[in-house]
């Protein structure tokens, strides 16, 4: 079914757990100066995008160089044979073609640099920009950014757009400078989830859970039960990094401040959209100490022992843990490994809560303030994040699964964690980052006073949220 524009922007879609979306059909071009005014008039209901012509113009987007966090590259030179990059290429020549643009890429290791030295200067030098989330806050402190709900032609309520996600980044009621969507996974990639041994599994006599997390009673508490059912010494005399005992979870303590941060908003919004450093109260505490539970004590979570954060993807690939807590882009280094694998989301603390996916540092879409092609420029956003919901996500899902063969088990759990991408704004626009990467740590080694923390950082992360919302303010 192919949506038309005005059903596309009167709703908000959340896939479900069975779906992968498939509602744009590429192929539907309109012919220039062809057919009576009825046929045209039919064209365009089906196809917001049809008879566009853009005139040839040049579309600027700029983003880090090479692969940042996982995120793919927004544009290559070639078909290279790598599924993805070929979904991205084939995406932008097909959208090329049928508004008649140009899109040139800069890739630049100091884009951040570039981007505001020539907004500084008053420069039209881009059109969109892929900024790691870090940066956001000191941007609009800097008035890099256009506000988003400005562009007129971006329809912001339709599927291709993570409506949800972009809706808790608002401030003020009407100020959005970032936006995630289909366009570019780098939100979804971000987003914290779990891996898991298929075949120690089912060693250990348990059924694979996803039966458990379609059923929603993929907990904390199930969660434990595998983790402990499976955890085994192997004739060690206690746990540790070295030897051959199996743990509980392989990860480190970046990736339990993430998948914290599920757990409730820190920072929230008063009636007139203003964020405030809410504290903890009580159902924020109790999932904490949860949390703690879960992830400390002997032989429940190692990172690998070595000095780098990544040394816990090694000792997972070594077989030395059921579950790795990590980025869903990390899980592709996962693909060479003997074993199987499968994909979950973090667990809900209750059975009757919704599953929760929180993500890191991630490169999320934005505009640049001097963009004198506002229209243009919301329009081509659209256009692309329209095709991509279907053409390259997909592609996308199927690259994670195990060794690029398409897993519907997994493609639905991807679904699920997609479904429920938090958008905390403390950890989004960094007001919260050190609070939470020092929690992290502490957790793990079950020393973590959830109230102590609060009350000990809560006055730096307010005076950081008034620092960010007094240039908003004027």
């Amino acid at each position: 079914m192919i949506l038309s524009y005005a059903a596309a922007c009167g709703q908000t879609h959340q896939p479900s757990a069975n779906e992968v979306i498939h509602n744009f059909n590429p192929d539907t071009t309109a012919s220039d100066n062809v057919g009576t005014a009825a046929e045209t008039e039919s064209e365009a209901a089906e196809d917001p995008f049809a008879g566009i012509d853009m005139g040839g113009m040049e579309f600027r987007v700029i983003q880090t160089e090479g692969v940042s966090f996982g995120t793919p590259e927004f544009d290559f030179d070639s078909l290279s044979g790598d599924s993805v990059q070929d979904a991205i290429y084939t995406r932008n020549r097909t959208m090329e073609e049928k508004l008649n643009f140009k899109l040139v890429l800069t890739q630049n290791s100091d884009y951040g640099g570039v981007v505001q030295r020539s907004v500084q200067a008053g420069e039209d030098a881009y059109d969109a920009v892929f900024n790691v989330s870090d940066l956001t806050a000191s941007w609009i402190a800097s008035g890099i950014l256009y506000n988003m709900l400005d562009i007129p032609t971006i329809s912001y309520d339709a599927p291709w757009w993570d409506t949800e996600f972009n809706n808790g980044l608002i401030l003020n009621k009407n100020h959005l400078y970032q936006m995630s969507g289909s366009i570019s996974p780098g939100v979804l990639i971000r987003s914290v989830a779990l891996a898991f041994r298929t075949g120690t599994v089912k060693d250990n006599g348990l059924d694979l859970p996803y039966d458990l997390v379609r059923e929603g009673k993929w907990t904390y508490d199930e969660m434990d039960r595998y983790a402990r059912t499976c955890q085994n010494l192997n004739g060690e005399s206690s746990y540790a990094t070295s030897g051959q005992s199996f743990w509980g979870y392989a990860t480190f303590g970046g990736w339990i401040s993430v998948a914290a941060i599920a757990a409730g908003q820190i920072v929230q919004l008063d009636e007139n959209g203003i964020p405030y450093f809410a504290g903890a109260d009580e159902a924020l505490v109790s999932a904490y100490e949860r949390m703690q539970q879960s992830f400390s004590g002997d032989g429940m979570t190692s990172n690998g022992g070595g000095d780098y954060a990544s040394d816990y993807i090694a000792f997972y690939k070594d077989n030395r843990a059921l579950f790795m807590v990590s980025a869903i882009g990390n899980m592709i280094y996962l693909r060479d490994m003997d074993a199987e694998y499968g994909i979950l989301p973090m667990p809900k603390f209750t059975e009757d809560g919704r599953y929760l996916n929180s993500l890191g540092s991630s490169y999320i879409l934005g505009v640049p303030a001097t963009n004198t092609r506002i229209d243009e420029t919301g329009t081509i956003l659209d256009c692309l994040g329209r095709y991509s919901m279907d053409n390259v996500i997909p592609v996308y899902y199927d690259s994670l699964c195990y060794r690029g063969m398409r897993d519907n088990d997994s493609i639905e759990m991807l679904n699920i964690i997609n479904a429920g991408l938090v958008s905390d704004l403390g950890r989004f626009y960094g007001w919260t980052v050190q609070f939470l990467d020092g929690i992290g740590d502490k957790l793990i080694k079950g020393k973590l006073n959830v109230v102590s923390e609060m009350e000990k950082n809560g006055p730096r992360i307010q005076k950081s949220i008034d620092k960010t919302m007094a240039e908003i303010n004027g």
